[in-house]
């Protein structure tokens, strides 16, 4: 029997869930599960023909007039627009993927959904507690890795040589909270060293400082992130060590990137990275600003080391952190437990 669900909301080119969302479509597609995507923001024709592109149906409407056909199961990923939807949607059943490490006001002012997704267990640690309170069982709470297309980013590691400069790289949306306000100094450690940012605004301008000479600031989406990741020796991905929960990764998508492209990462030692990075093996782990400056000279120093950790972080993310068997059983229990 073929399986059929509604997304609420379209894919997008920044930020985990965005980006996720395409890579889980594509494995239901291959799986043959009919998807009619129900545009929430606006129906982007770009996003409409990439959807279509791959065998979904689209379904258009404003959120407050939309009628999705009563029975359904709809699956909506960290959308504030959802909240707009949801009265209307009393006779569906919904997958909800909060994706990040707290739940926003409009996730916690909706009723509670008839399943949950989490794609790590930092973020189900956090979360399910919160979600119990309010009366949601612990079997609708699921974990499941976010999908990954592999093979969107071939592997290709950038050669350093000793009389090179070391490109350093960081790629995330523009929340300050992200970014750590010792950022250039910390790089400013690293002999010989090049930084390239893709995601700068203004705001994070004001709290880390403006850019030194030997580092580039690029706006959000100046590159697709394969080509940005292509001119890299190394990503730090090291955010501002508050302990306030927008600063702790769930499922860093930037990191399954990096690894499937061969770009070795140093990030920080806490959320989702811990289950993502086996550190000195896959990549490094690092819980102050003198550690990320340390682990990426040793990079810099040590090319075989580099090209090495390279591999088998790669191999990691092939094998076990984005494997789709294990990925697809997961979605599809579900669906069929809901009667998708």
């Amino acid at each position: 029997m073929t399986m059929r669900i509604h997304l609420l909301g379209y894919p997008g080119p920044i930020g985990g869930a965005n980006t996720e969302l395409w890579h889980v479509v594509r494995l239901w597609r291959q799986h043959g599960v009919e998807v009619t995507a129900v545009p929430t923001w606006k129906d982007d024709p770009i996003w409409r023909g990439n959807l279509e592109g791959i065998g979904c149906s689209i379904l258009t409407g404003k959120p407050r007039t939309l009628t999705i056909p009563p029975g359904s199961v709809c699956v909506g990923y960290c959308n504030a627009q959802v909240a707009m939807m949801v009265d209307r949607l009393q006779d569906c059943s919904i997958i909800w993927v909060p994706c990040m490490s707290y739940l926003t006001d409009q996730e916690n002012e909706c009723r509670p959904f008839d399943r949950y997704v989490f794609q790590s267990r930092s973020q189900q640690a956090r979360l399910q507690p919160q979600l119990e309170a309010r009366g949601v069982p612990p079997d609708h709470c699921r974990r499941i890795r976010g999908a990954f297309i592999f093979d969107d980013f071939p592997y290709s590691p950038k050669p350093h040589k000793p009389s090179e400069p070391f490109v350093v790289g960081r790629l995330s949306r523009g929340d300050p909270k992200k970014w750590p306000a010792d950022l250039w100094r910390t790089l400013g450690q690293i002999p010989n060293v090049r930084a390239r940012m893709m995601g700068w605004t203004d705001r994070i301008a004001r709290k880390c400082g403006p850019p030194p000479p030997w580092a580039e600031v690029l706006p959000p989406c100046a590159e697709t992130t394969q080509d940005f990741l292509a001119s890299l020796h190394c990503l730090v991905c090291q955010n501002d060590p508050v302990d306030h929960p927008a600063a702790i990764e769930n499922n860093p998508r930037v990191g399954l990137e990096a690894m499937a492209a061969g770009v070795p990462i140093v990030a920080d030692d806490r959320g989702g990275w811990l289950e993502m990075i086996q550190h000195g093996r896959t990549g490094y782990l690092c819980d102050t600003s003198a550690a990320v400056g340390d682990y990426v000279r040793r990079l810099a120093a040590h090319e075989p080391r580099r090209l090495r950790i390279a591999q088998q972080a790669r191999e990691a993310v092939v094998d076990t952190l984005a494997a789709p068997g294990p990925i697809w059983r997961e979605w599809e229990r579900m669906f069929k437990e809901l009667g998708a």
